[in-house]
Protein backbone atom coordinates (compact mmCIF):
# COMPACT_ATOMS: atom_id res chain seq x y z
CA UNK A 1 0.00 0.00 0.00
CA UNK A 2 2.88 2.36 0.87
CA UNK A 3 4.59 1.39 -2.40
CA UNK A 4 1.45 2.15 -4.44
CA UNK A 5 1.15 5.53 -2.68
CA UNK A 6 4.79 6.38 -3.33
CA UNK A 7 4.39 5.59 -7.05
CA UNK A 8 1.40 7.93 -7.23
CA UNK A 9 3.32 10.72 -5.48
CA UNK A 10 6.26 10.18 -7.86
CA UNK A 11 4.01 10.45 -10.95
CA UNK A 12 2.39 13.63 -9.60
CA UNK A 13 5.84 15.06 -8.80
CA UNK A 14 7.04 14.46 -12.36
CA UNK A 15 3.92 16.05 -13.82
CA UNK A 16 4.08 19.11 -11.57
CA UNK A 17 7.80 19.52 -12.29
CA UNK A 18 7.29 19.77 -16.02
CA UNK A 19 8.56 16.21 -16.65
CA UNK A 20 6.53 13.87 -18.80
CA UNK A 21 6.25 10.13 -18.22
CA UNK A 22 5.70 7.74 -21.12
CA UNK A 23 4.39 4.28 -20.22
CA UNK A 24 3.87 1.42 -22.69
CA UNK A 25 2.80 -2.20 -22.18
CA UNK A 26 1.42 -5.09 -24.20
CA UNK A 27 -1.19 -5.77 -21.53
CA UNK A 28 -2.37 -3.50 -18.73
CA UNK A 29 -3.45 -6.34 -16.43
CA UNK A 30 -1.83 -5.85 -13.03
CA UNK A 31 0.62 -3.18 -14.24
CA UNK A 32 -0.69 -0.30 -12.13
CA UNK A 33 -3.68 0.67 -10.02
CA UNK A 34 -6.57 2.82 -11.33
CA UNK A 35 -5.60 5.93 -9.36
CA UNK A 36 -2.08 5.91 -10.83
CA UNK A 37 -3.40 5.26 -14.33
CA UNK A 38 -5.66 8.30 -13.92
CA UNK A 39 -2.56 10.51 -13.89
CA UNK A 40 -1.91 9.72 -17.57
CA UNK A 41 -3.94 12.22 -19.59
CA UNK A 42 -3.10 11.12 -23.12
CA UNK A 43 -4.15 7.51 -23.79
CA UNK A 44 -3.37 5.55 -26.97
CA UNK A 45 -4.28 1.98 -27.91
CA UNK A 46 -3.50 -0.18 -30.92
CA UNK A 47 -5.76 -3.13 -31.74
CA UNK A 48 -6.23 -4.87 -28.39
CA UNK A 49 -8.47 -7.01 -26.20
CA UNK A 50 -11.68 -5.61 -24.75
CA UNK A 51 -10.16 -5.32 -21.24
CA UNK A 52 -7.03 -3.48 -22.47
CA UNK A 53 -9.09 -1.10 -24.61
CA UNK A 54 -11.30 -0.19 -21.64
CA UNK A 55 -8.31 0.17 -19.29
CA UNK A 56 -6.45 2.49 -21.67
CA UNK A 57 -9.05 4.45 -23.63
CA UNK A 58 -11.90 4.16 -21.17
CA UNK A 59 -14.05 2.55 -23.89
CA UNK A 60 -13.97 -0.50 -26.21
CA UNK A 61 -13.09 1.24 -29.50
CA UNK A 62 -9.62 -0.36 -29.86
CA UNK A 63 -11.25 -3.78 -29.49
CA UNK A 64 -14.45 -3.19 -31.42
CA UNK A 65 -13.36 -0.93 -34.29
CA UNK A 66 -9.67 -1.62 -34.92
CA UNK A 67 -9.69 -4.80 -36.99
CA UNK A 68 -6.61 -4.16 -39.12
CA UNK A 69 -3.05 -3.15 -38.37
CA UNK A 70 -1.62 0.32 -38.89
CA UNK A 71 -4.25 2.26 -36.90
CA UNK A 72 -4.45 3.66 -33.38
CA UNK A 73 -7.04 5.39 -31.19
CA UNK A 74 -6.21 8.17 -28.73
CA UNK A 75 -8.34 9.71 -25.99
CA UNK A 76 -7.66 12.71 -23.75
CA UNK A 77 -11.16 13.04 -22.26
CA UNK A 78 -11.34 10.32 -19.61
CA UNK A 79 -12.84 7.71 -21.89
CA UNK A 80 -15.60 9.69 -23.64
CA UNK A 81 -16.08 7.68 -26.87
CA UNK A 82 -17.03 10.84 -28.78
CA UNK A 83 -13.54 12.16 -28.06
CA UNK A 84 -11.69 9.19 -29.59
CA UNK A 85 -9.31 10.14 -32.38
CA UNK A 86 -8.23 7.57 -34.94
CA UNK A 87 -4.84 7.86 -36.65
CA UNK A 88 -2.93 5.97 -39.30
CA UNK A 89 0.51 4.93 -38.06
CA UNK A 90 3.59 3.43 -39.76
CA UNK A 91 3.37 -0.34 -40.00
CA UNK A 92 6.37 -2.64 -40.38
CA UNK A 93 5.76 -6.25 -41.40
CA UNK A 94 7.59 -9.15 -39.74
CA UNK A 95 9.65 -9.68 -42.90
CA UNK A 96 10.73 -6.03 -42.89
CA UNK A 97 11.73 -6.23 -39.21
CA UNK A 98 13.71 -9.42 -39.82
CA UNK A 99 15.60 -7.74 -42.66
CA UNK A 100 16.06 -4.37 -40.97
CA UNK A 101 17.07 -5.29 -37.40
CA UNK A 102 20.16 -7.37 -38.29
CA UNK A 103 21.36 -4.47 -40.48
CA UNK A 104 20.77 -1.98 -37.68
CA UNK A 105 22.49 -4.19 -35.12
CA UNK A 106 25.44 -4.78 -37.45
CA UNK A 107 25.75 -1.03 -37.90
CA UNK A 108 25.64 -0.48 -34.13
CA UNK A 109 28.23 -3.20 -33.52
CA UNK A 110 30.51 -1.58 -36.07
CA UNK A 111 30.16 1.69 -34.21
CA UNK A 112 30.73 -0.23 -30.91
CA UNK A 113 27.43 0.85 -29.46
CA UNK A 114 25.91 -2.57 -28.72
CA UNK A 115 27.11 -6.16 -28.65
CA UNK A 116 24.10 -8.25 -29.60
CA UNK A 117 22.74 -9.87 -32.70
CA UNK A 118 19.26 -10.89 -33.73
CA UNK A 119 17.83 -14.43 -33.50
CA UNK A 120 14.44 -15.21 -34.99
CA UNK A 121 12.38 -18.29 -34.29
CA UNK A 122 10.67 -19.68 -37.38
CA UNK A 123 7.06 -20.24 -36.30
CA UNK A 124 6.19 -21.86 -39.61
CA UNK A 125 8.53 -24.78 -39.01
CA UNK A 126 8.22 -27.58 -36.46
CA UNK A 127 11.59 -27.74 -34.69
CA UNK A 128 12.44 -31.26 -33.54
CA UNK A 129 14.22 -32.52 -30.46
CA UNK A 130 17.48 -33.24 -32.27
CA UNK A 131 17.87 -29.54 -33.04
CA UNK A 132 17.39 -28.86 -29.35
CA UNK A 133 20.14 -31.34 -28.47
CA UNK A 134 22.57 -29.57 -30.81
CA UNK A 135 21.57 -26.23 -29.30
CA UNK A 136 22.18 -27.58 -25.80
CA UNK A 137 25.67 -28.74 -26.74
CA UNK A 138 26.49 -25.39 -28.35
CA UNK A 139 25.34 -23.45 -25.29
CA UNK A 140 26.82 -25.94 -22.79
CA UNK A 141 23.59 -25.72 -20.83
CA UNK A 142 24.11 -29.24 -19.45
CA UNK A 143 26.52 -27.77 -16.92
CA UNK A 144 23.61 -25.83 -15.42
CA UNK A 145 21.18 -28.77 -15.53
CA UNK A 146 18.51 -26.71 -17.29
CA UNK A 147 15.45 -28.61 -18.49
CA UNK A 148 14.38 -27.00 -21.76
CA UNK A 149 10.68 -26.77 -22.60
CA UNK A 150 10.77 -24.99 -25.94
CA UNK A 151 12.11 -21.99 -27.82
CA UNK A 152 10.96 -18.39 -27.80
CA UNK A 153 11.68 -15.43 -30.05
CA UNK A 154 14.47 -13.25 -28.70
CA UNK A 155 17.14 -10.83 -29.81
CA UNK A 156 19.98 -12.21 -27.74
CA UNK A 157 21.63 -15.61 -27.82
CA UNK A 158 22.45 -15.21 -24.13
CA UNK A 159 18.83 -15.94 -23.24
CA UNK A 160 17.78 -19.55 -22.77
CA UNK A 161 14.54 -20.88 -24.17
CA UNK A 162 11.90 -21.38 -21.48
CA UNK A 163 13.56 -23.60 -18.87
CA UNK A 164 13.91 -24.44 -15.21
CA UNK A 165 16.63 -25.97 -13.07
CA UNK A 166 15.87 -29.43 -11.60
CA UNK A 167 17.17 -30.92 -8.40
CA UNK A 168 16.53 -28.09 -5.96
CA UNK A 169 15.09 -28.46 -2.49
CA UNK A 170 11.91 -26.45 -3.09
CA UNK A 171 9.88 -29.21 -4.70
CA UNK A 172 9.90 -28.62 -8.44
CA UNK A 173 6.99 -30.83 -9.39
CA UNK A 174 5.55 -30.42 -12.90
CA UNK A 175 2.06 -30.87 -14.33
CA UNK A 176 1.51 -31.01 -18.09
CA UNK A 177 -2.02 -30.69 -19.49
CA UNK A 178 -3.48 -30.47 -22.98
CA UNK A 179 -6.34 -31.82 -25.04
CA UNK A 180 -4.19 -32.98 -27.93
CA UNK A 181 -2.22 -36.23 -27.46
CA UNK A 182 0.58 -35.01 -29.74
CA UNK A 183 1.24 -32.03 -27.50
CA UNK A 184 1.18 -34.09 -24.32
CA UNK A 185 3.55 -36.58 -25.88
CA UNK A 186 6.00 -34.03 -27.27
CA UNK A 187 6.31 -32.03 -24.03
CA UNK A 188 6.68 -35.19 -21.91
CA UNK A 189 9.18 -36.68 -24.34
CA UNK A 190 11.26 -33.48 -24.41
CA UNK A 191 11.55 -33.54 -20.62
CA UNK A 192 12.22 -37.27 -20.55
CA UNK A 193 15.05 -36.97 -23.09
CA UNK A 194 16.67 -34.22 -21.04
CA UNK A 195 16.37 -36.20 -17.81
CA UNK A 196 18.01 -39.14 -19.56
CA UNK A 197 20.82 -36.94 -20.84
CA UNK A 198 21.52 -35.75 -17.28
CA UNK A 199 21.60 -39.36 -16.06
CA UNK A 200 18.82 -38.76 -13.51
CA UNK A 201 16.90 -41.75 -12.16
CA UNK A 202 13.44 -41.94 -13.72
CA UNK A 203 10.40 -44.05 -12.78
CA UNK A 204 7.25 -44.07 -14.89
CA UNK A 205 3.66 -45.19 -14.54
CA UNK A 206 1.25 -44.92 -17.49
CA UNK A 207 -2.13 -46.66 -17.51
CA UNK A 208 -2.66 -45.62 -21.15
CA UNK A 209 -0.72 -48.30 -23.01
CA UNK A 210 -0.71 -46.44 -26.33
CA UNK A 211 1.06 -43.43 -24.76
CA UNK A 212 3.49 -45.72 -22.91
CA UNK A 213 4.40 -47.48 -26.17
CA UNK A 214 4.70 -44.19 -28.02
CA UNK A 215 7.18 -42.99 -25.39
CA UNK A 216 8.93 -46.40 -25.56
CA UNK A 217 8.95 -46.52 -21.77
CA UNK A 218 9.83 -50.22 -21.47
CA UNK A 219 13.25 -49.56 -23.02
CA UNK A 220 13.81 -46.15 -21.44
CA UNK A 221 12.98 -46.91 -17.81
CA UNK A 222 15.44 -49.00 -15.72
CA UNK A 223 14.41 -52.67 -15.66
CA UNK A 224 13.98 -52.72 -11.88
CA UNK A 225 11.18 -50.16 -12.29
CA UNK A 226 9.56 -51.74 -15.36
CA UNK A 227 6.82 -53.35 -13.27
CA UNK A 228 5.34 -49.95 -12.45
CA UNK A 229 4.74 -48.82 -16.05
CA UNK A 230 1.45 -50.64 -16.70
CA UNK A 231 0.38 -51.31 -13.11
CA UNK A 232 -3.32 -50.37 -12.98
CA UNK A 233 -3.26 -49.06 -9.38
CA UNK A 234 -0.93 -46.48 -7.78
CA UNK A 235 -0.51 -48.29 -4.44
CA UNK A 236 2.58 -50.34 -5.38
CA UNK A 237 4.38 -47.26 -6.69
CA UNK A 238 3.36 -45.26 -3.61
CA UNK A 239 4.76 -47.98 -1.36
CA UNK A 240 8.14 -47.80 -3.13
CA UNK A 241 8.20 -43.99 -2.95
CA UNK A 242 7.25 -43.98 0.72
CA UNK A 243 10.17 -46.29 1.46
CA UNK A 244 12.53 -44.13 -0.64
CA UNK A 245 11.49 -40.95 1.17
CA UNK A 246 11.87 -42.57 4.58
CA UNK A 247 15.40 -43.69 3.71
CA UNK A 248 16.31 -40.27 2.34
CA UNK A 249 14.97 -38.59 5.44
CA UNK A 250 17.71 -40.31 7.44
CA UNK A 251 20.59 -39.36 5.10
CA UNK A 252 22.58 -36.13 4.73
CA UNK A 253 21.28 -33.83 2.01
CA UNK A 254 24.44 -34.14 -0.12
CA UNK A 255 23.68 -37.82 -0.73
CA UNK A 256 20.32 -37.20 -2.39
CA UNK A 257 20.45 -37.66 -6.15
CA UNK A 258 17.50 -36.44 -8.24
CA UNK A 259 14.73 -38.96 -8.86
CA UNK A 260 11.87 -38.14 -11.24
CA UNK A 261 8.54 -39.95 -11.07
CA UNK A 262 6.48 -39.75 -14.29
CA UNK A 263 2.72 -40.10 -13.69
CA UNK A 264 1.57 -40.12 -17.31
CA UNK A 265 -2.17 -39.91 -18.08
CA UNK A 266 -3.08 -40.41 -14.44
CA UNK A 267 -6.56 -39.01 -15.08
CA UNK A 268 -7.08 -42.61 -16.30
CA UNK A 269 -5.42 -44.22 -13.30
CA UNK A 270 -7.67 -46.50 -11.23
CA UNK A 271 -7.81 -45.10 -7.71
CA UNK A 272 -6.90 -41.54 -8.78
CA UNK A 273 -8.69 -40.58 -11.99
CA UNK A 274 -11.04 -43.57 -12.30
CA UNK A 275 -13.00 -45.07 -9.39
CA UNK A 276 -11.35 -42.55 -7.09
CA UNK A 277 -10.01 -44.00 -3.87
CA UNK A 278 -9.68 -41.43 -1.06
CA UNK A 279 -6.96 -43.42 0.66
CA UNK A 280 -4.87 -43.39 -2.54
CA UNK A 281 -5.44 -39.68 -3.21
CA UNK A 282 -4.51 -38.82 0.38
CA UNK A 283 -1.29 -40.82 0.03
CA UNK A 284 -0.58 -39.08 -3.31
CA UNK A 285 -1.01 -35.68 -1.67
CA UNK A 286 1.21 -36.62 1.26
CA UNK A 287 4.01 -37.95 -0.97
CA UNK A 288 4.03 -34.86 -3.19
CA UNK A 289 4.30 -32.58 -0.17
CA UNK A 290 7.26 -34.54 1.26
CA UNK A 291 9.07 -35.50 -1.95
CA UNK A 292 10.40 -32.17 -3.24
CA UNK A 293 12.52 -31.43 -0.18
CA UNK A 294 14.10 -34.89 -0.56
CA UNK A 295 14.98 -34.33 -4.24
CA UNK A 296 12.21 -36.58 -5.57
CA UNK A 297 10.10 -34.81 -8.18
CA UNK A 298 6.81 -35.67 -9.90
CA UNK A 299 6.03 -35.03 -13.56
CA UNK A 300 2.28 -35.46 -14.09
CA UNK A 301 0.83 -35.57 -17.61
CA UNK A 302 -2.94 -35.39 -18.00
CA UNK A 303 -5.65 -34.47 -20.47
CA UNK A 304 -7.88 -32.77 -17.87
CA UNK A 305 -6.85 -31.08 -14.63
CA UNK A 306 -10.18 -31.19 -12.78
CA UNK A 307 -9.27 -34.37 -10.87
CA UNK A 308 -5.99 -32.93 -9.59
CA UNK A 309 -7.13 -29.85 -7.67
CA UNK A 310 -6.05 -31.55 -4.43
CA UNK A 311 -2.35 -31.49 -5.42
CA UNK A 312 -2.11 -28.32 -7.56
CA UNK A 313 -1.07 -26.12 -4.59
CA UNK A 314 2.08 -28.26 -4.22
CA UNK A 315 3.12 -28.12 -7.91
CA UNK A 316 5.55 -25.34 -8.85
CA UNK A 317 5.63 -25.82 -12.61
CA UNK A 318 2.39 -25.79 -14.61
CA UNK A 319 2.47 -26.37 -18.36
CA UNK A 320 -0.70 -25.96 -20.39
CA UNK A 321 -1.00 -26.57 -24.12
CA UNK A 322 -4.38 -26.06 -25.80
CA UNK A 323 -6.88 -27.12 -23.12
CA UNK A 324 -10.53 -26.95 -22.16
CA UNK A 325 -11.69 -23.91 -20.18
CA UNK A 326 -11.76 -25.69 -16.81
CA UNK A 327 -8.20 -27.03 -17.16
CA UNK A 328 -6.90 -23.66 -18.34
CA UNK A 329 -8.52 -21.89 -15.39
CA UNK A 330 -7.19 -24.41 -12.87
CA UNK A 331 -3.60 -24.20 -14.12
CA UNK A 332 -3.34 -20.60 -15.33
CA UNK A 333 -6.20 -18.84 -13.48
CA UNK A 334 -7.53 -17.76 -16.89
CA UNK A 335 -9.05 -19.38 -20.02
CA UNK A 336 -6.16 -18.25 -22.25
CA UNK A 337 -4.95 -21.81 -23.02
CA UNK A 338 -8.18 -22.34 -25.01
CA UNK A 339 -6.74 -19.98 -27.64
CA UNK A 340 -3.43 -21.78 -28.09
CA UNK A 341 -2.59 -22.58 -31.71
CA UNK A 342 -3.19 -26.20 -32.73
CA UNK A 343 -2.76 -25.69 -36.46
CA UNK A 344 -0.63 -28.28 -38.29
CA UNK A 345 0.79 -25.46 -40.38
CA UNK A 346 2.61 -23.70 -37.57
CA UNK A 347 4.56 -24.69 -34.47
CA UNK A 348 2.38 -25.79 -31.55
CA UNK A 349 2.50 -23.60 -28.45
CA UNK A 350 2.06 -23.99 -24.69
CA UNK A 351 2.13 -21.74 -21.63
CA UNK A 352 4.54 -22.30 -18.74
CA UNK A 353 3.63 -20.88 -15.34
CA UNK A 354 5.82 -20.81 -12.22
CA UNK A 355 4.29 -18.79 -9.42
CA UNK A 356 3.21 -15.56 -11.12
CA UNK A 357 5.86 -15.77 -13.85
CA UNK A 358 4.30 -16.88 -17.13
CA UNK A 359 6.00 -17.58 -20.46
CA UNK A 360 4.85 -18.94 -23.80
CA UNK A 361 6.96 -21.48 -25.65
CA UNK A 362 7.00 -23.57 -28.81
CA UNK A 363 6.56 -27.32 -28.40
CA UNK A 364 9.46 -29.37 -29.77
CA UNK A 365 8.43 -32.30 -31.93
CA UNK A 366 10.18 -35.66 -31.71
CA UNK A 367 11.29 -37.90 -34.57
CA UNK A 368 10.11 -40.86 -32.50
CA UNK A 369 6.55 -39.70 -33.02
CA UNK A 370 7.07 -38.66 -36.64
CA UNK A 371 8.62 -42.02 -37.61
CA UNK A 372 5.77 -43.92 -35.92
CA UNK A 373 3.21 -41.91 -37.88
CA UNK A 374 5.04 -42.64 -41.13
CA UNK A 375 4.98 -46.39 -40.40
CA UNK A 376 1.28 -46.29 -39.61
CA UNK A 377 0.53 -44.49 -42.87
CA UNK A 378 2.54 -47.03 -44.86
Amino acid sequence: MIFEKSKKIFVLYLTNSGCHLWFTSQSMKGTMSADILDQFTLRAALRSSYETSVDILGNDAAFKKLRGRGFIYTNCSKGDPDENHRYTIPYASNNYIKEYLPKLIKKCEKEKRIHRHADFYDEKRKHNIEELSVWLEDKKIRENHALILGEKTCFSTSRYPVNFIPGREDGEHIIIAGIDRDDRFNITNTLLMQLESFGFEVLASCPEREMAELLNLEKRIPKEYGGFIYDNTPDKLFSLLEHLLNVRGEKPQNDWKPVYVLNIMWDKMIGIGMSENYKSTDMYKELIQKAGALNVHFIITVRLAKLFSFILPFINHKICACADEDTSNKLLDSPKAMKQSQSDDIARTAIYLKGIKEEKFKIYRSKIYQSKIRKEKV
